[in-house]
């Protein structure tokens, strides 16, 4: 009742309270005036635009050779480049299609081979797309968020023993339900070498029951304020993914 009067207030209207009960000292005609003027009011009122992070631009991105169609994501305005390469490995159908963006003024790399032995340079920052070559002749469909998650949770089950194997660090896992769709993130710890600090970060986005991976790689000094603020720009930027439906 307290919302129809301050509803009602806001139009101008005279609202008379006689002792502790609540009259409206108005022609019903005019009541119902004033409250349709509030709805469409409110109707003209846009809805928040979504914003990508600062400092970043919406791409859209053609996975090339395939027909699992397009994504969007944010991009650094840092990145002034992009580039893509066919990652091969131990047999034909193995490899993958990869799109990468970067700084132009960092050495350009594209590993490929099952055993890619190039030791990386001590500052590189960027984001690599991946992703197999799906024709139209493979079985695309639709998996729902239960069935992505509960592979996640499989996949991680077996990764973690491999971990321990190599002596990795378990990393940060999560389930984002993003624009109704459940993408896992993996954080991996940072590693540090000789005042070097590698950041890692990848995001496992199901299109039509295939993955396409979005890794997010960092290595700067531990002073940088990149790597400060790794895991929360990390995470706005996986945010802002849009799939088609």
């Amino acid at each position: 009742m307290a919302g129809i009067f301050f509803a009602l207030w806001l139009a101008g209207i005279e609202v008379i309270i006689i002792e502790k009960d609540f009259s409206l000292y108005l022609p019903m005609k005019y009541i119902s005036l004033s409250l349709l003027a509030i709805g469409l009011f409110a109707c003209e009122v846009p809805s928040a635009a979504y914003l990508p992070p600062l400092h970043t631009h919406i791409n859209e991105i053609h996975l090339k050779d395939t027909c699992l169609g397009t994504l969007q994501m944010a991009i650094p305005d840092r990145y002034d480049t992009s580039f893509t390469w066919k990652h091969h490995s131990d047999c034909h159908t193995c490899g993958n299609e990869k799109l990468r963006y970067q700084r132009k003024a960092q050495p350009i790399d594209k590993e490929s081979g099952f055993f890619y032995r190039h030791v990386q340079a001590d500052s590189v920052d960027n984001i690599t797309v991946a992703y197999s070559s799906i024709s139209k002749y493979d079985h695309l469909q639709k998996q729902d968020n239960a069935t992505i998650a509960r592979a996640f949770r499989e996949w991680l089950a077996m990764e973690n023993s491999h971990w321990k194997e190599m002596g990795i660090k378990t990393p940060r896992d999560t389930l984002m339900n993003i624009d109704h769709r459940c993408i896992p993130v993996v954080i991996y710890a940072p590693k540090e070498k000789e005042g070097i600090l590698c950041n890692k970060a990848e995001a496992y986005v199901n299109m039509r029951g295939y993955p396409v991976i979005i890794t997010y790689l960092l290595k700067a000094k531990a002073s940088d304020t990149l790597c400060k603020h790794f895991t929360e720009r990390t995470l706005e930027l996986i945010n802002s993914i849009k799939l088609p439906d």
